[in-house]
């Protein structure tokens, strides 16, 4: 037996799930920010090594 939903609860729940989208995506980009961050780090170390540590 299926459980009724009123229309507030199926919109509550729709809401909830675009809301839960947009800040797991948020989350993501802030991990792929902060990896990319670490990566230019690296490589300007790497290019001062190569330049006889002059920028």
């Amino acid at each position: 037996m299926k459980p009724a939903y009123t229309i507030k609860e199926i919109a509550a729940f729709k809401s909830g799930l675009a809301q839960g989208r947009v800040e797991g995506m948020l989350s993501y980009q802030k991990h792929l920010l902060s990896q990319i961050q670490k990566e230019n780090e690296q490589l300007n170390k790497q290019l001062q090594e190569q330049k006889g540590g002059k920028l």
